[in-house]
């Protein structure tokens, strides 16, 4: 049998089949040879359209700037409006944590005009304040044993004053008589 090579350029050689060429009739003599080639450049047309499926989906996978852009408004917008609340609980947490202190204290105090019937200086107290409250607050207490106004009991004011980010948060006092201010700060 002779090979043939084939009239649509795939590229292979064909056998023309047991007769030769020139004995058949033109339609019996290439219809193997037009299914072979038909089914090679169906098998050729598959691979490239899904060669340019890949790479459309690759070029269509990212994000357009627009995309990003308008996801980078919407976190801005939510940042706006999430910081300022979430450093005003900040705030707050500290705050309730100074106050706690502060009745610690007062509460110390107490005990310790029972005891010795004085209340006690910053430095008698000795009290240590937790590193949730001296990273925001520094305090001092003053202490008037001898009243000088005619009262018989002794006083004392707490007074824990903010610092850093806490600052605008305002300087926070109780006194001996349970007096708390600013009251708006300790009713919350």
């Amino acid at each position: 049998m002779q090979a043939t090579p084939c009239m649509f350029a795939c590229g292979a050689a064909h056998v023309a089949g047991p007769y030769d060429g020139r004995a058949m009739p033109f339609m019996i003599r290439i219809q193997p040879l037009v299914g072979w080639c038909y089914r090679r450049l169906a098998h050729l047309i598959r691979v490239q359209n899904k060669e340019v499926r890949m790479q459309t989906a690759s070029r269509n996978s990212g994000f357009t700037l627009i995309e990003l852009m308008i996801v980078v408004v919407i976190v801005g917008i939510l940042a706006m409006i999430a910081l300022p609340i979430y450093e005003n609980h900040v705030i707050r947490g500290n705050r309730s944590a100074a106050q706690a202190a502060m009745m610690d204290i007062a509460n110390r105090q107490q005990q310790h005009l029972l005891a010795n019937r004085v209340y006690a200086i910053q430095a008698e107290l000795n009290y240590p304040l937790g590193t949730e409250v001296s990273g925001h607050y520094g305090y001092g207490i003053t202490v008037d044993n001898n009243p000088a106004d005619g009262t018989p009991m002794p006083s004392f004011t707490i007074t824990f004053t903010p610092t850093g980010r806490q600052a605008k948060d305002g300087v926070l006092t109780l006194n001996s008589q349970g007096v708390k201010t600013p009251a708006e700060k300790w009713q919350r």
